[in-house]
C-alpha cells in the first residue's frame, strides 16, 4: 500500500522518514504536556497533527511534573531539571525530598518529554512519577559533568566519577527549590538512582549532612566497569597515574551516616565485585547498612527489588510502616502474565 505522500507502508511501516526523504513523522512533548505526533516536511514546516496522546486514563489527582531552570553551585551556570509532586498534592503539607538524578558523563537521564517520548522508554519519567506517588517531592537535575551542553559543562571535574552531575549543583538546586516551595522538607532528603555507574553512593559519602537515606542498585565502580563506561571518563594517564586525585567509594566510607540499602543482582554482567568491595570497606569501618542479594537477577530492577527499594525509602524518610509484603505489579509483570496465559491457552 502506497500513500499519497509516497510512503510504502508495507515496506516501511514504522520508520518515521518517508522513502523520498521529503517527510517525517515525529512526536513532541514537554514533561508537562501530552505527546503530539505531527507530519513535517524536510524544510521543517509542520503539515498536520496526526495524533495527540489520550491522557484521560491518568490516575486521580495526577500532577504534571514541572520543568525547572535553576542555578548551579557557582551561582552562574544555568542547570535544568524536573520536579514531581505527589498525586493529590497540597501546599499546606510537608513532604520529604528525593534526589533522583542519575546522569553519566556520556548520558543524561533527566527526562525531556512525557511518558514514553524519551530515551530508554522514558524509564526516568515513569520512575520519577512513581516515587512521587509514594508521597515524596522528587527532584531530577542534570548538574555539571553531564553531556548535551557545552564542552566545559561536560568536562567539569573530568576524571572524578563522584563529580558527575555534580552533587554541589544538585544540592544547590534542592535548596533553591525549598526556598521557593516551603512544603519541601530538606531535613529529610533521600537519594536513589538507576543501576550501574550512577553516582548516588557519593552523595551519601561526600555530603553526609544533607542526604539521610539512600538506595543503591547494582553499584559499578568505574575501575571495574567496561572501558567505554569507566576508563574513557577517568582522565588522562600521566606517568601511570590518573591525572585527577579521585578517591573510590570504598575509600570514603568512614563518612557514612545515612541509612543505606545495597541491592545486587548476582548475575550482573559487570560482576558484583564493585558492590562487594564496598561492602567489605563498610564492614571494616564498622558501618551499619542493609543489603539485598538476588541470586538469579542481573542488572535489571525486578519487581521484588523495586518494592523493597520503595519500602526502604518510605519507612526511613517518612517514618511510616509500608504495607506488609505488598503485591506490586508492574506493566512488565502484566505483559509476562499475559504471554504465559496465551502460551497456556495455545498449548491445550
Amino acid at each position: 500500500m502506497r500513500t499519497s505522500l509516497g510512503i510504502d507502508s508495507s515496506r516501511n511501516p514504522v520508520a518515521g522518514i518517508s522513502p523520498s526523504g521529503e517527510y517525517i513523522v515525529t512526536t513532541r512533548s514537554r514533561v508537562d504536556t501530552a505527546p503530539v505526533s505531527v507530519l513535517v516536511d524536510r524544510k521543517g514546516i509542520e503539515i498536520t497533527t496526526l495524533e495527540t496522546a489520550d491522557v484521560s486514563g491518568l490516575p486521580e489527582g495526577w500532577c504534571w511534573p514541572e520543568p525547572l531552570k535553576l542555578k548551579a553551585a557557582d551561582n552562574k551556570t544555568d542547570i535544568y531539571g524536573v520536579l514531581y509532586r505527589p498525586p493529590g498534592f497540597s501546599a499546606d503539607e510537608s513532604y520529604p525530598v528525593l534526589d533522583f538524578s542519575n546522569g553519566l558523563r556520556g548520558y543524561c537521564t533527566v527526562p525531556h518529554g512525557s511518558f514514553v517520548n524519551g530515551a530508554v522508554f522514558d524509564y526516568s519519567y515513569f520512575m520519577g512519577a512513581s516515587l512521587a506517588a509514594l508521597g515524596f517531592i522528587v527532584v531530577a537535575v542534570d548538574g555539571r559533568g553531564t553531556p548535551y551542553r557545552d564542552k566545559a559543562f561536560q568536562n567539569h571535574n573530568y576524571g572524578d566519577v563522584a563529580s558527575t552531575s555534580d552533587f554541589n549543583d544538585r544540592i544547590a538546586s534542592i535548596k533553591q527549590l525549598a526556598e521557593r516551595y516551603p512544603y519541601m522538607d530538606i531535613s529529610r532528603v533521600g537519594i536513589t538512582g538507576a543501576d550501574g555507574l550512577a553516582n548516588s553512593i557519593y552523595g551519601l559519602l561526600d555530603h553526609p549532612d544533607f542526604y539521610k537515606v539512600g538506595v543503591l542498585q547494582c553499584f559499578h565502580d568505574p575501575r571495574f566497569a567496561h572501558a567505554a563506561l569507566g576508563e574513557m571518563y577517568d582522565g588522562v594517564l600521566s606517568d601511570g597515574k590518573i591525572a585527577t586525585d579521585s578517591k573510590s567509594a570504598e575509600d570514603r566510607v568512614e563518612s557514612l551516616q545515612a541509612k543505606l540499602l545495597l541491592i545486587q543482582g548476582m548475575l550482573d554482567f559487570s560482576t558484583p565485585s564493585s558492590t562487594f568491595r564496598l561492602v567489605h570497606a563498610l564492614q571494616k569501618a564498622n558501618k551499619n547498612f542493609d543489603m539485598l542479594c538476588l541470586p538469579n537477577e542481573a542488572q535489571d530492577v525486578p519487581t521484588y527489588a523495586l518494592r523493597r527499594n520503595w519500602d526502604y525509602l518510605v519507612e526511613n524518610l517518612k517514618g511510616i510502616t509500608s504495607p506488609h509484603e505488598f503485591d506490586l505489579k508492574t506493566g512488565f509483570d502484566l505483559i509476562i502474565d499475559s504471554a504465559l496465559e496465551q502460551q497456556s491457552y495455545f498449548s491445550q
